[in-house]
Formats: C-alpha cells, structure tokens, sequence
C-alpha cells in the first residue's frame, strides 16, 4: 500500500482547514502552492499529490476530486493487497 498517499490523505481527511493542510502537504513535497490562487473559488484549480490529480473550479472542489480519487485508488489497492 502507498503508505504516502495513505498518510496525506488522512491528514487532510482530519484537518480542521483542508485546504490549508494540502497546500502544506505538497510544499512538503517539493510542490508549488500559491494561497492566493487556493482563496479564489472562481478559478480552475489543479491538485496533483501523490500521483493523482484532482481538477475543479476553485481549491476545494478540486480538494474534493482528489479525495474522491484518492479513496477509490486506496479502496482498489487494499483490494489487490488481499490476492
């Protein structure tokens, strides 16, 4: 299991500010992540951490894309895991 991914996706899943806590997690990473951009909900906003992107109009609905994404490839992998 992505045990990376595993752990983002907790630790945004358990934030009180998710979109504070992706933008700190791909800073983390070695990403780029502008705040201003994140505050506006009118822009097309891209999340790419771990392998998956998550698209959307503004930061938390691309937020909620990744999670979706996210929880469906950790479902399929633990899945794979049990064969």
């Amino acid at each position: 299991m992505n045990m990376d991914l595993q752990t983002a996706y907790e630790r945004i899943q358990n934030s009180k500010s998710p979109i504070e806590e992706v933008g700190t997690i791909i800073l983390e990473t070695g990403g780029q992540w502008n705040p201003a951009e994140a505050a506006d909900p009118t822009k097309l906003f891209t999340i790419h951490l771990h392998q998956i992107q998550g698209v959307g109009i503004g930061a938390a609905a691309a937020l909620d894309d990744w999670m979706h994404k996210t929880r469906e490839f950790l479902g399929a992998e633990m899945v794979l895991d049990r064969i």
